[in-house]
């Protein structure tokens, strides 16, 4: 049995790491349009905050889990990297990194998140940085 290709490889893993990066953006965006309402200020304010304030708040909170959530991701993460050292015998990711095209590959920022997540950790010589404007102790943007 033969391995994923590391070209292959990368492409899943930087499809995830955007999509990851888009799910944690939306949240995101949704809290900054409730730290929108919480700025106004002045004589006028106090109606849109009493009218709007709960309701976008609650879509915020309803939806944060879900975006901020890696559950979902999990299974395939586990099962692509579990094939990757079981069938290529490879120690770890990094010694799987080391036989791509680009040798070595670097793995992209949340990609690597979702697989320490699922239990393979990856040297972080071998994991490309963060977006800049991501702050990594509160998972937000901006």
């Amino acid at each position: 049995m033969a391995v994923i290709p590391v070209a292959v490889y990368q492409s899943i893993a930087e499809d995830y790491d955007l999509a990851r990066e888009q799910m944690l953006r939306a949240s995101s965006n949704l809290l900054d349009a409730v730290q929108e309402i919480v700025d106004l200020t002045g004589e006028d304010a106090r109606d849109p905050e009493v009218d709007l304030l709960n309701i976008f708040n609650g879509v915020y909170l309803s939806t944060k889990d879900t975006f901020v959530s890696t559950a979902s991701y999990l299974s395939s993460v586990r099962a692509i990297n579990n094939h990757v050292i079981s069938v290529g015998g490879f120690d770890d990711l990094d010694d799987y990194a080391a036989t791509g095209d680009t040798s070595p590959f670097t793995y992209p920022y949340f990609w690597a998140e979702l697989c320490s997540d699922s239990g393979f950790a990856i040297d972080g010589a071998n994991i490309d940085p963060p977006p800049s404007d991501y702050n990594e102790s509160t998972k937000t943007f901006g």
